[in-house]
């Protein structure tokens, strides 16, 4: 499956990246919300990335709508792949990215930075990022803030958080050969660092440019390891690059992201796991040794031995997670060696 379809027309100004998994339900308000932007020169490039649902059927219709959406369908790769594949589609001088479930806020978020990132002739035009609150009152809102307008050097500090507030010079990132790393997870935090890290300089727009959901953050409470691994390689890619470069990270970084994460009950059962997985021993060679020292105290000391009961059920998840590779009865084996449990 492999199906792309472009209507012929002029060269944009901007190309909106969105790619598309499982998010037929949340995808009708993103589209009105940029289809809506008072910059109209613009390209909608979404790709459906194998999604179940009816993702598909939404973008066709909005299609046949608006001759600027284009739609494209392919097998699941990941977002990575997605965005990837859209960039060398795309035809606008500039780029945007959008997740399916996130909104503008307002008419004028890409016009803003638009005539931003042209006045400075500068690669990268950013702005602050709407965030949907978890507090129970609907309707609150955490903005994250930017260091304020003007032109700023990447030496001063490195935000490299929400990555779809910013615009990018599309040439300019071709040129780099900047592209998004092949990770499921925590992907846009690198790809925004390599990118500032590249241009040095970037204009910011005092203005609320993206509504962030948080609805496609990852759920740790399934028995998949691959948000947490992904995770874990994401972090330590930031770590290099800010040791590199000898930078000072404007978010946390991954010590005190580890200090206050809320780890459940299968983690907290499969410690031994988790120091096992090489994505987590390659952050803590990519962090200080002070900071690698300090998450494998955390990691040691929130992860205390769980009861038999949850060991059982955790037991039996990390099962499910290695059969496909490892042979079944040596698990059962080491199962049965380390935690004396003998499972069917």
């Amino acid at each position: 499956m492999n199906e792309c379809t472009f209507p012929v027309r002029e060269a944009p100004k901007v190309s909106v990246i969105i790619p598309i998994y499982n998010r037929a339900r949340e995808l009708p308000a993103c589209l009105d919300s940029v289809l809506s932007q008072s910059l109209y020169a613009i390209e909608v490039i979404c790709i459906d990335d194998g999604s179940p649902d009816w993702a598909w059927a939404v973008l066709e219709h909005y299609q046949r709508k608006d001759g600027r959406v284009r739609v494209c369908r392919q097998p699941n790769g990941g977002v990575s792949a997605a965005r990837n594949r859209a960039m060398r589609l795309a035809t606008g001088r500039c780029l945007a990215f959008m997740d399916p479930d996130d909104t503008y806020p307002h008419r004028e978020a890409l016009a803003a930075l638009y005539a931003a990132l042209v006045a400075s002739g500068l690669p990268i035009a950013k702005g602050a990022t709407e965030i949907a609150s978890q507090n129970a009152c609907a309707g609150v809102r955490v903005v994250r803030p930017l260091p304020g307008a003007g032109v700023h050097d990447v030496a001063d500090v490195l935000d490299c958080y929400m990555f779809g507030s910013c615009l990018y010079d599309r040439a300019w990132l071709l040129e780099k050969g900047i592209v998004f790393p092949p990770l499921c997870y925590y992907e846009d935090p690198p790809f925004l660092a390599r990118a500032l890290l590249a241009a040095r300089r970037y204009v910011v727009v005092d203005a609320i440019v993206y509504h962030y959901s948080g609805a496609h953050d990852p759920d740790w409470r399934r028995d998949d390891w691959r948000p947490f691994r992904d995770y874990c390689l994401g972090l330590a890619e930031i770590e290099r690059l800010v040791r590199r470069h000898k930078l000072t990270l404007r978010q946390e970084g991954a010590r005190a992201t580890f200090a206050h994460a809320e780890w459940n009950q299968n983690f907290v059962a499969l410690r031994d796991v988790v120091f096992g997985f090489p994505e987590f021993n390659a952050l803590l060679e990519a962090c200080p040794e002070a900071d690698a020292a300090a998450i494998k105290a955390r990691v040691g000391r929130i992860l205390p031995p769980p009861r038999k009961s949850v060991r059982r059920r955790a037991l039996r998840a990390l099962r499910r997670v290695l059969r496909d590779c490892l042979p079944y009865g040596l698990v059962k084996r080491w199962l049965r060696k380390r935690h004396g449990l003998d499972l069917p």
